[in-house]
């Protein structure tokens, strides 16, 4: 159900970006959260996570999401 919804999603964002209305809105997150969108996309186990420092990250969440799942979907 996952990988349906992650083509969904990825169909509909190549969609908008055809169409250049894909808007990126970065909005400030915790480095905590980033930590969170890792361990999401490390559906195996196999990756060791690094520390990572307090500090305040401008990001687009979903987009980053997006980039970690395909990162280590290819690794």
């Amino acid at each position: 159900m996952d990988q349906i919804n992650t083509l969904v999603t990825n169909l509909f964002s190549a969609t908008l970006e055809e169409l250049q209305e894909l808007s990126v809105t970065p909005s400030d997150m915790k480095s905590g959260e980033l930590r969170t969108l890792l361990e999401n996309a490390n559906h195996l186990r196999r990756a060791a996570l690094p520390g990572i420092p307090d500090c305040l990250l401008s990001a687009y969440r979903f987009r980053l999401q997006e980039i970690f799942d395909n990162i280590f979907a290819n690794s």
